[in-house]
């Protein structure tokens, strides 16, 4: 039966097992009724147990009226995933408004902003977090309308941290109606604030 004893060893199989990996696409539009607007395009990319200990990495880009790049690894250092590092880096482009003593906005600037964190902790179960951690910010402010004597300039802020978070349930004051369509949920927000200021938005599939 030498022929049926080959016939076992070649239907050996191998199984490995398949790690999910996530990749989530947005969009949001804007409006504040005041002739401002804005939107945003957005990307996520997830993978998973990428080594024993269940490490985590994520990396995220954003187009539109606030450019973002962002990427971070989460690494438990045990297998009950208690204690671990997460290191960040992201980078932000973004536009503001300078505004005088009666509200007006009288120039526009633009900011690059560049972050470097090192953060490390432990979880309790799914309940809570501490963690501590520093984080470096580099600013770039650059006069983008209004007149010249609003300058920019740069500037490095280091900080350290230490941070405990319990989960808890939240109750929000905003208005938000959601649509689950076959191109993602759809979600149309309203709000309004004292003195008449009014926001109204729409997003589109994965928000971030």
């Amino acid at each position: 039966m030498d022929w049926l004893k080959g016939a076992e060893m070649a239907c050996r199989f191998h199984f490995v097992r398949l790690r999910p990996n996530y990749l989530r696409f947005g969009i949001n539009f804007e409006d504040d009724f005041s002739g401002n607007s804005g939107y945003n395009i957005a990307a996520r990319l997830t993978r998973t147990e990428i080594n024993s200990l269940g490490g985590e990495f994520r990396a995220e880009i954003q187009l539109g009226e606030t450019p973002r790049v962002f990427a971070e690894f989460f690494q438990p250092l045990d297998y009950k995933s208690r204690w671990f590092v997460n290191p960040q880096v992201e980078y932000v482009r973004s536009n503001g408004g300078v505004f005088d003593n009666g509200g007006f906005q009288i120039a526009e600037v633009g900011a690059d902003n560049t972050r470097l964190s090192l953060q490390g902790g432990r979880q309790f179960d799914n309940w809570g977090e501490f963690r501590v951690g520093v984080t470096r910010i580099d600013s770039d402010v650059e006069l983008r309308i209004g007149p010249p004597e609003i300058t920019g300039g740069s500037s490095t802020t280091t900080a350290y941290t230490a941070t405990f978070e319990v989960d808890t349930m939240l109750v929000a004051g905003s208005l938000f109606v959601v649509f689950d369509t076959v191109v993602g949920p759809i979600y149309i927000a309203y709000g309004a604030a004292e003195g008449g200021r009014q926001s109204a938005y729409l997003f589109l599939g994965q928000t971030f």
